[in-house]
C-alpha cells in the first residue's frame, strides 16, 4: 500500500514538473514577439522630406518583406544606417547609404547575422537622416525580426505593427496598403 501511494506522489510530481516544462518553453517561445510593435513612431517629417522605418519584417524568402532598412522621399539620404542586437552590443548590419531610388531595391538586413545564422526578435536600429540645408536628425529604435514560425501568430492581430511593403512612395507610411503577408502567419 505504502509503495503504491509513493508511485502515486511520484507520479504526480512528474507530471507537474513536466507540465511546468511545457508552459515555460511555451512562453520562452510566444515572449520572441512580445515587445514587437506598439505605439513607436515610425514616420518622421524631416525638412521637406518624409522618413518612415518599418517595425517588422519578415525575412522568409516569400519576395514580401524580406528585407529592412528606412524609406526616404526624394531630397533625403540615409547614411550610417546600422543594426544591433536588442541589447545594442553586437552590430548585425550596416550600410553606409540609402535614397529614394533604393524603395525598389531589395537592399538592407536580411535578418541574418554577419555569420550567416538567423536572427530572431527584436533588436534596434540607427540612422542618420540628411535634408537640405544641412538639417541632420538621428533616428534610432526598435523593430523585430519575424522568423514566421508558429510563435509569429501572436503578431496577426498585434496593434502597431508595420511591415516593409507599407512604404509609400513619398517615404511616409501608407496604412491602407496590405501587409500581403500569406506564408508567415
Amino acid at each position: 500500500m505504502k509503495t503504491k501511494c509513493i508511485l502515486r506522489i511520484i507520479y504526480m510530481l512528474l507530471i507537474t514538473l513536466t507540465f511546468q516544462n511545457c508552459t515555460a518553453q511555451e512562453n520562452i517561445t510566444s515572449n520572441d514577439y512580445e515587445g514587437c510593435c506598439g505605439s513607436k513612431s515610425v514616420e518622421r517629417n524631416i525638412g521637406k522630406g518624409n522618413t518612415y522605418v518599418p517595425n517588422v519584417f519578415t525575412p522568409n524568402g516569400d519576395g514580401i518583406n524580406d528585407f529592412f532598412r528606412p524609406f526616404v522621399s526624394e531630397g533625403l539620404e540615409a547614411q550610417a544606417f546600422t543594426i544591433y542586437s536588442a541589447v545594442g552590443d553586437t552590430v548585425l548590419y550596416s550600410r553606409s547609404y540609402f535614397n529614394n531610388t533604393d524603395i525598389k531595391t531589395n537592399l538592407g538586413w536580411d535578418g541574418l547575422r554577419k555569420d550567416g545564422t538567423a536572427y530572431k526578435g527584436i533588436f534596434k536600429y540607427g540612422v542618420a537622416i540628411y535634408a537640405e540645408n544641412n538639417i541632420r536628425e538621428e533616428i534610432t529604435g526598435e523593430a523585430c525580426c519575424v522568423r514566421c514560425d508558429p510563435s509569429a501568430s501572436i503578431l496577426k492581430t498585434k496593434d502597431g505593427c508595420f511591415y516593409p511593403v507599407q512604404a509609400g512612395k513619398n517615404g511616409n507610411l501608407d496604412k491602407a496598403t496590405s501587409i500581403a503577408e500569406k506564408d508567415c502567419f
